[in-house]
């Protein structure tokens, strides 16, 4: 049962930084992210949920309450994903929905506490990244506009060396 849970624990990381790192390339490169490929990695992060649950209780209680923490666990790690989903939708798509589905994928990987510091750590590194572009490059050009102070962001590849971060610093399993 441990041994188990141990596997999930440590692969959960690795499986977490590819489906980062793939989303990264491709929203320099092509500047979307698959949803898709987001929908699967949600996938085998709720089959995950699901195995490190049925590997610490064997799925049996009559009382229902470890089904109860696994919904809950579940819905609360999925709480910044929601927060950047509002955020999406009320500054008109500023940020991109898709880095909101992105944090669904993250929530249910790393849990609550772990996503909201990556969150704050790549709005930090982001924010950090926009500063130095606005005050060493006078103003960042968007399209033909070349004074417009404007520009997009990919924020996923912050997000991902945010993670590679983590892990490193941080000592996740």
């Amino acid at each position: 049962m441990e041994e188990t849970v141990q596997f999930f624990q440590v692969y959960q990381h690795y499986l977490l930084a590819a489906y980062l790192g793939i989303c990264s390339v491709t929203d320099l490169w092509v500047k979307r992210i698959s949803l898709t490929l987001t929908g699967v990695f949600f996938a085998i992060g709720m089959l995950r949920q699901l195995a490190v649950w049925f590997a610490c209780f064997g799925g049996t209680n009559e009382t229902g309450a470890y089904v109860c923490d696994l919904v809950i666990t579940c819905v609360l790690s999925l709480l910044p994903g929601m927060f950047l989903l509002a955020v999406s939708l009320i500054t008109g798509k500023q940020l991109g929905m898709a880095d909101a589905c992105a944090f669904f994928t993250c929530g249910i990987f790393l849990g609550l506490y772990q996503t909201i510091l990556l969150l704050m750590l790549s709005l930090f590194v982001t924010g950090i990244c926009g500063i130095s572009l606005l005050l060493f490059h006078k103003g960042l050009s968007r399209g033909t506009d070349k004074k417009s102070k404007h520009r997009e962001l990919p924020f996923l590849p912050f997000v991902f060396a945010s993670f590679l971060f983590m892990m490193g610093c941080l000592e996740l399993p």
